[in-house]
């Protein structure tokens, strides 16, 4: 005697979506797997010299230590992945995998078990993303230029953080929130390519003619594809108003004196930056230009490029503003905030009746 078997498939959108899940987690793991691949291909110079080791080769050497179990860890839960992926796949007989945000169906409502899991996975879609950025800040320190720039770029969060209101970081940024009336974005080496790159992104482009003939042999269709057609920053505050409108704070940090921070890193700093930067729409894109430098205690101050009284603190300010900022790092870290803070604050108060 026959009777009717009600067959019920498993290959539904919830299970395509738990296996989306698992397919990400491998995605993810895959990525973090190619950002150690990346550091421990290149072994540190502990550079020894009569009983002496660099620190940055040491801090380095410890860093690869540390990175060799943790390697080993994400190989063997990768392996765990891939099993329950097959078991589940097998099991429930599911023919295509889904990556995209998990939905609340009835079913999944219906079930506890189901509503858990896809609570995490939300979760996880949401703030699975590695901004590699902020740890390329501590990897890329091999000298003291280099040590001296990491800590301007902090001094500067630290100041969007006390003066301003947090929204967050993303993959580009290093600090997002509101400054005074404005939305902002503090960048570390942002990178703005030429009008007509392949690689070009957003809004911004760098517009600087590097030599005669790219002048002369220049269109608007151009397309061009070079490595170095760009320019990098190494700190931008973006500032957009309420009617759409950008400015730029751009700040470069130089470990050297206050005669070649002024005499020759300002000068060149403000044709790439300030002449070389523009954007739709935007005429005076980028507002200040400041070169960050070590100075001794007295030279803790701001070098204005204008004479008074059309310098940053006079009463007729010239813009953009241009100049030198000493940061001295004997006083400690409080003097240097101080003097950032009463430089950045007056250079966004002029720019409001401008923008």
């Amino acid at each position: 005697m026959q009777t009717p078997v009600i067959y019920e498939s498993a290959d539904i959108y919830e299970n395509q979506i738990v296996i989306g899940y698992i397919d990400s987690l491998l995605v993810f793991l895959q990525e973090i797997l190619k950002e150690t691949e990346k550091k421990t291909l290149i072994r540190p110079s502990l550079n020894s010299y009569n009983g002496y080791v660099s620190f940055f080769g040491s801090v380095a050497e410890k860093l690869l230590k540390n990175v060799i179990p943790e390697k080993q860890r994400i190989l063997k839960n990768q392996q765990k992945l891939l099993q329950f992926r097959d078991i589940i796949k097998q099991s429930l007989k599911i023919s295509k995998s889904d990556g995209t945000l998990p939905k609340f169906t009835p079913k999944v409502r219906a079930n506890r078990v189901y509503a858990l899991v896809f609570r995490s996975m939300i979760d996880w879609y949401k703030g699975s993303s590695i901004n590699w950025d902020a740890k390329k800040l501590l990897v890329a320190i091999d000298n003291v230029p280099k040590l001296f720039e990491l800590y301007t770029i902090l001094l500067v969060k630290k100041w969007c953080r006390l003066r301003g209101q947090t929204s967050g970081t993303s993959e580009v940024s290093a600090w997002e929130g509101k400054l005074f009336n404005y939305e902002a974005r503090l960048l570390y080496e942002p990178t703005y390519w030429m009008f007509g790159h392949l690689n070009h992104k957003g809004s911004i482009y760098n517009t600087q003619h590097r030599t005669f003939k790219s002048s002369s042999e220049d269109s608007k269709s151009k397309v061009r594809t070079h490595k170095n057609q760009k320019r990098e920053p190494d700190i931008v505050i973006e500032l957009v108003n309420d009617r759409g409108t950008t400015a730029l704070l751009v700040f470069d940090a130089k470990y050297t004196n206050k005669d070649k921070a002024f005499k020759e890193y300002l000068p060149e700093c403000t044709i790439k930056y300030v002449h070389g930067l523009s954007a739709n729409g935007h005429p005076r894109l980028t507002h200040s230009m400041i070169i960050l430098f070590h100075g001794q205690s007295e030279n803790s101050r701001f070098f204005d490029f204008h004479i008074d009284p059309f310098s940053l603190f006079g009463h007729e300010p010239q813009l953009p503003i241009l100049g030198a900022l000493g940061l001295s790092l004997n006083e400690g870290i409080s003097e240097a905030f101080t003097i950032i803070d009463e430089t950045i604050e007056r250079t966004i108060r002029l720019l409001e009746p401008n923008s």
